[in-house]
């Protein structure tokens, strides 16, 4: 939707959206409720004049969308990608780390049963 949309555009894709979301036509999606009360409140501070500029406002003043120049969504969910990626790999580096020990305490371990000394 664009940020000129008029009233009536905005509660004619709030009614559309919110017939598909609403939790009685997703009686097996357990998020059904949540996603339905967001797509409300983001209902509710769109219709409102007041609230709709100041979230606005918060949009140019979005440090990812300044950096980027894109739509700000998708440069916040770029972001989080980011840095969940940059998680896994610190991850997958500690366990490549603890890996050789895990090798060697087990290692110890079958020599222990078996009566020989390691150092």
């Amino acid at each position: 939707m664009r940020l000129q949309a008029n009233p009536k555009k905005i509660g004619k894709a709030y009614r559309a959206k919110a017939v598909l979301l609403h939790p009685n036509k997703r009686p097996n999606d357990p998020n059904a409720h949540a996603n339905f009360q967001t797509l409300t409140r983001s209902y509710d501070v769109l219709k409102d004049e007041k609230a709709r500029k100041l979230y606005d406002e918060g949009l140019k003043n979005c440090k990812h969308c300044r950096i980027n120049k894109r739509r700000p969504g998708k440069a916040l969910l770029e972001a989080e990608e980011r840095e969940l990626e940059a998680k896994r790999r610190l991850a997958e580096e500690e366990a490549i780390d603890d890996k050789p020990k895990e090798e060697l305490a087990a290692f110890r371990a079958m020599c222990r049963e078996k009566d020989l000394e390691i150092s």
